[in-house]
């Protein structure tokens, strides 16, 4: 896809710059992202399915664990959490409970990472950006871009679809592409981490390094407590603060 088929439309563009970039604004950011990777109807559950299911489709298990006259309770098929501080155990529990998950999208929420995730049993039809995901997992390139671009075609808002497509463009060495996609993701949602550091990746890989920075100190925002990604940025200072080597 040509960079300039990449550019957001204007309408789109505009809406982006009524966002206001705070950590109050996230969770509104993340509530409106969340309705464009899962189904109508799906069911969330955990700490905060109910904040993040206020303006969208999709149902907290606070409302449905109630019997009505709807029919029987409805089972959830996503869990969002806090990322743990050791994820392999956090799943590996799921899984030996015989319900194991698989991590969707990660959004941050406060500057706090919250992992999306989907009950694998769950019988619900999976969203098309859920196949993408999968597609991506299956090493199936050409079929998770294919599908990214259809999720963008019904909802061109998915910053979350734009940083994905940006990854598989920039792998593919498409560097034009993958900044526009990248861009892309971060004006539609500002608290995108992974599109914040992939900028910061391509930046740095076109000797662009104070832009990088300024991309990777975005993500740190949005993500305090990492400190990996705290490190990198203080390395990146102290070499652009060295003399220039003769």
């Amino acid at each position: 896809l040509p960079l300039c088929f990449l550019a957001l439309p204007l309408p789109l563009l505009a809406r982006s710059l009524k966002l206001i970039d705070t950590p109050e604004h996230s969770l509104q950011v993340a509530a409106q992202q969340l309705s464009s990777l899962v189904v109508p109807g799906a069911v969330l559950e955990g700490p905060f399915a109910h904040a993040l299911t206020i303006e969208n489709d999709i149902r907290p298990t606070y409302f449905t664990n109630v019997a009505n006259a709807e029919g029987p309770t409805a089972a959830p098929t996503h869990l969002i959490v806090e990322r743990p501080a050791e994820p392999q155990v956090f799943f590996d529990a799921y899984a030996a409970r015989g319900n194991p998950v698989d991590l969707i999208e990660i959004f941050h929420v406060f500057g706090r990472p919250l992992l999306l995730l989907r009950f694998r049993n769950a019988t619900a039809p999976r969203s098309e950006y859920e196949e993408a995901i999968q597609a991506m997992l299956s090493g199936e390139t050409q079929a998770a871009e294919e599908t990214f671009l259809k999720v963008l075609e019904y909802d061109p808002y998915c910053g979350a679809a734009w940083a994905r497509l940006g990854q598989i463009r920039s792998r593919l060495g498409d560097t034009d592409s993958a900044f526009g996609c990248y861009i892309a993701a971060v004006q539609v949602d500002p608290f995108r981490v992974q599109a914040h550091v992939g900028l910061a990746n391509l930046y740095q890989q076109t000797g662009y390094s104070r832009e990088a920075v300024r991309h990777l100190e975005r993500a740190l925002e949005c993500e305090p407590e990492n400190d990996a990604l705290r490190e990198t940025i203080e390395a990146m200072r102290l070499e652009l603060s060295a003399p220039a080597k003769e």
